[in-house]
């Protein structure tokens, strides 16, 4: 009995320093490579400043090299040239972290070339990056890709982005943009993306997501395994992105808040609006300021675009801009449910009128219908200044205590 008894005591003592070693093994903090331009070399091992790697291509020469938990440092006060597809990235509470060190202003990462993405994130995950900053004048800062799988936990901060496209767009081109943010395959989704504390300044584009958005009459959307989700966009700053801050296209359960959007969607060649939604289901924008889009066409702070239900405008101050309500229905197949407006002001929105709906015209495609909106709820908004405001083809409609003062004619 005391052989038996003694044998259990030591596979008991056995498993627990098996746990305890590999618990260690787990948690222990990964490798840190400093990236210096000016003073080091692709040859060096990286793992300190004095033998800091020189180029942002050395992260990925080495298949396999950058684990989960390991950190990237550029130098701050240099300069890096991107167009970098990123390798494999973290685990779970074992992320790879790319940011900067030393003393001075952030790094920045750049590159002349036409469509060039600077950051290429294509099917990895658990990434941080902070405190960098990036300009490309004809292409994408950072472009998120599921293809064939799930792109997910990464965070984005305190990074500023700048001369994103610094040319007029003639057509709609949104891979022009600060942040992209696309699936490829109805299989993988972008997911669990925190965007806080950044700055996006003379970009075509700011941040546009986009996703699988089918439309016919046999198509019916699924937001919950469908759409990308969970994306938030924080504490940020937006100004003279000319085709529009932020686009959440096929996105459910994402918000955009305590935002400050000013002289957006300003670009005269096609309809664009500061903040606008597309195939989006249970998202918010919330206590964010919106003003100075011009855009004739749209330029509206509140846009619920075709196929966008569950959303959700509140405590928005909306000023100075060509309009402040307008949903456009150019979809083929538009079904829109259960979109709010709510405790928003808006003042000096008075340059165009105010739809609530728009009938669809049907030209490009025999089978399109404007099917309107249903459940639609307006209540404790005060609008100051204003052009008319029509609320046409709603069913359902919640229209209740606002202040609405008209724009005062001038002599």
């Amino acid at each position: 009995m005391k052989k038996a008894i003694t044998a259990i005591l030591f596979f008991v003592f056995t498993a627990f320093l098996f746990c305890v070693s590999a618990y260690a093994e787990d948690s222990s903090p990964g490798s840190v490579y400093y990236i210096d331009a000016e003073n080091g070399s692709d040859e060096n091992s990286g793992l300190s400043e004095n033998e800091a790697w020189r180029t942002l291509s050395r992260i990925c020469e080495n298949e396999g090299e950058i684990k989960p938990g390991d950190t990237i440092l550029l130098k701050r006060g240099q300069t890096f040239e991107g167009g970098i597809k990123m390798p494999a990235g973290g685990d779970e509470g074992k992320p790879v972290t790319l940011s900067a060190y030393g003393e001075g202003e952030k790094p920045l990462i750049t590159d002349d070339n036409e469509y060039v993405i600077l950051l290429f994130f294509v099917d990895v995950s658990y990434w941080n990056i902070s405190d960098l900053r990036f300009s490309t004048p004809r292409g994408c800062a950072i472009y998120f890709m599921a293809g064939d799988e799930d792109v997910s936990h990464i965070t984005v901060s305190d990074c500023d982005f700048f001369d994103i496209s610094k040319e007029e767009l003639e057509e709609i081109n949104t891979f022009f943009s600060a942040i992209n943010i696309n699936n490829a395959e109805r299989d993988s989704r972008v997911h669990n993306i925190e965007i806080s504390r950044i700055t996006v300044k003379d970009c075509a584009y700011g941040i546009h997501s986009n996703g699988n958005d089918d439309e016919g009459f046999s198509v019916v959307q699924n937001p919950e395994t469908d759409y990308n989700y969970n994306i938030h966009i924080t504490d940020s700053v937006f100004e003279n992105c000319r085709a529009g801050a932020v686009i959440f296209g096929a996105c459910y359960l994402s918000t955009a808040e305590n935002c400050l959007i000013k002289d957006c969607a300003t670009n005269p060649n096609f309809a664009c609006a500061p903040i606008w939604f597309r195939h989006c289901d249970s998202c918010v924008v919330d206590h964010c300021e919106i003003s100075g889009s011009t855009n004739r066409q749209d330029g509206m702070t509140v846009d619920f675009d075709g196929w966008t239900t569950n959303y959700t405008y509140q405590y928005i101050y909306s000023h100075d801009n060509n309009r402040f309500l307008k949903n456009c229905l150019y979809d083929r197949f538009t079904r829109n449910a259960g979109n709010s407006v709510k405790h928003c002001l808006s003042v000096n929105d008075n340059i165009s009128r105010n739809l609530a709906n728009t009938p669809l015209i049907v030209v490009k495609n025999f089978f399109g219908m404007a099917l309107g909106m249903k459940d639609f709820t307006f209540e404790n908004n005060t609008l100051v200044n204003i052009q008319p405001v029509h609320f046409d083809m709603l069913w359902n409609m919640n229209i209740s205590n606002n202040i609405i003062i008209g724009k005062k004619e001038t002599k």
